[in-house]
């Protein structure tokens, strides 16, 4: 059996349809949809639905999401409504002084540029937007290279997706990261848009070093808590909704 034959029934798609635009939205499988009607009815009756349902949920989805990208601890999983929260959650707690310089791509996804770029006005810093070369063939190693190029000692932040939304072309986080200067500027990395169980839009993942100022971080959400009250990671990995 081809491979796709045993993926269409998971989803509600029409027969005779072949759905590609996924970089627009991604269709709800079957199973998700129907997690979703789920609890939609619950909330029909709000004297069924305890306290403890706002925080145990949440948790294992720090769980699970925490194995997927092998991370000890869980608790250092932050859960946010949109990219553009997470993201200006990383921005206000970013050192960038005068002079710096912050690094994105060209015709990224505006929740990962406008954010850069209100904070390179605010902290009079040069946002530097990496255009995609003119060349017929190997346009992903030579976008790749001119990123590599434009970061220097003066950097601090570089903030790519893996995958450019618009043509797919990779970008090579390790070698990116890597050249990040002493003791490292913080690497934002966006995730293409990909349905998730409990959005109403599409996933996205940030990974970022986060400053041990941040008081942010360390808030409990009232609705989906949380608990990053632990030492400061490494890098924090952060499920959202897209947008």
């Amino acid at each position: 059996m081809h491979a796709s034959s045993s993926f269409k029934p998971l989803f509600s798609l029409p027969d005779g349809l072949h759905y590609l635009n996924c970089a627009y939205m991604a269709p709800l499988s079957r199973r998700v949809a129907a997690a979703g009607h789920a609890a939609l009815d619950r909330l029909g009756a709000p004297s069924r639905v305890p306290a403890s349902d706002f925080f145990d949920p949440c948790d294992e989805v720090r769980a699970r999401f925490a194995r997927l990208v092998n991370v000890t601890d869980p608790q250092r999983i932050a859960l946010i409504p949109s990219v553009s929260y997470g993201m200006a959650t990383v921005a206000r707690n970013t050192p960038v002084t005068a002079g710096g310089n912050l690094v994105v791509v060209e015709g990224q996804f505006p929740s990962n540029v406008h954010v850069w770029r209100r904070l390179a006005v605010e902290r009079r810093a040069e946002l530097r937007s990496v255009p995609a070369p003119g060349t017929d063939g190997g346009r992903a190693h030579g976008w790749n290279e001119a990123v590599l190029a434009a970061i220097d000692e003066r950097t601090a932040v570089v903030a790519v997706p893996p995958f450019h939304w618009t043509d797919g072309s990779r970008f090579d986080l390790e070698a990116i990261g890597g050249r990040a200067p002493p003791p490292g500027a913080p690497l934002v990395r966006r995730r293409p848009p990909a349905r998730a169980a409990t959005s109403k839009r599409s996933a996205a993942a940030l990974a970022t070093a986060v400053p041990p100022s941040s008081s942010t971080a360390r808030r409990r959400s009232a609705q989906c808590p949380s608990t990053a009250a632990a030492p400061r990671p490494t890098h924090s990995c952060v499920p959202a909704t897209s947008g």
